[in-house]
């Protein structure tokens, strides 16, 4: 197809410059800002690996990597709330193939005594499963019962059975709210009464023998929490009488005098709406 100005040679317009005869229309460019790029929950999670003391196994470990989860705030229970990623959900350790599991701190800590125990008890029979790159609640719950059938088998101290019945309640407190079934939510806060009972049940029976601090928590954070495990399990005359002893004792923290308060001020309000 010839060109729309041929012929114009005879004018003495040999070469012609443009051969459009409408221009184009240029989109126009509109300056983005700075993408978002979004973060998933598996792109926050490594692998390391460690040696299970148990069976000698090198073996593969779900971690939060460093900075991926920011604590945000503290509930009255004083589970912590994290931004970015539970780290709840990760901090217990099982190996697949021997079946042993604990808490993260206490992995490598394990007797003699303790190691036979758990290969007698636990090992022979253990059917080691895989777990996604990614826990949800269910998963991370089904890994702190086997962490704590592990301590009542090797014989651990009463509040390290405390500490992760508490820590499973953490957990169970978002199956309830997942739930969606009625009979489901009612199974979910049934469980979560019965962890929170035995945690209470461990604090309580090991307070005189503790030697502070323990598990990251002084004698007044103890008594507090005491308290509010108390008034999870509707002990209120038990809850006041934690209380007091947080608010009257001349080493307990501001902050920790606060979260007394507000476990007060959330029993009077209870009192309120009855």
């Amino acid at each position: 197809m010839g060109s729309l100005f041929d012929g114009l040679d005879v004018f003495g317009i040999d070469e012609v410059e443009h051969t459009n005869l409408f221009d184009e229309e240029v989109e126009e460019v509109v300056e983005e800002g700075p993408k978002v790029i979004e973060v998933s929950e598996e792109d926050l999670l490594y692998d390391r690996t460690v040696r299970c003391p148990v069976c000698n196994s090198i073996i593969e470990v779900r971690t939060v990597k460093q900075g991926a989860a920011n604590q945000g705030s503290t509930q009255l229970n004083l589970r912590p709330i994290y931004k970015g990623v539970d780290m709840i959900k990760y901090d217990i350790v099982l190996c697949e193939i021997c079946g042993y599991t604990a808490l993260n701190r206490n992995f490598k800590k394990v007797s003699e005594r303790q190691i036979k125990a758990i290969r007698e008890k636990i090992s022979v029979k253990y059917v080691g499963k895989k777990y996604p790159q990614v826990y949800d609640y269910s998963i991370a719950l089904e890994r702190y019962k086997l962490a704590l059938y592990n301590d009542m088998i090797m014989g651990r101290t009463d509040i390290n059975k405390a500490y992760l019945c508490l820590k499973a309640s953490w957990v169970i407190e978002n199956l309830i709210q997942e739930a969606e079934a009625p009979k489901e939510v009612i199974r979910y806060k049934e469980m979560y009464q019965n962890f929170t009972m035995n945690a209470l049940k461990g604090f309580n029976k090991n307070y005189k023998e503790t030697v502070f601090p323990v598990y990251g928590m002084n004698q007044s954070t103890y008594q507090y929490l005491l308290a509010a495990l108390s008034y999870e399990t509707n002990d209120l005359k038990a809850t006041s009488f934690w209380i007091g002893k947080v608010l009257l004792s001349p080493v307990s923290s501001a902050k920790i005098k606060d979260k007394a308060r507000d476990l007060k001020e959330q029993i009077e309000k209870d009192k309120d709406k009855e």
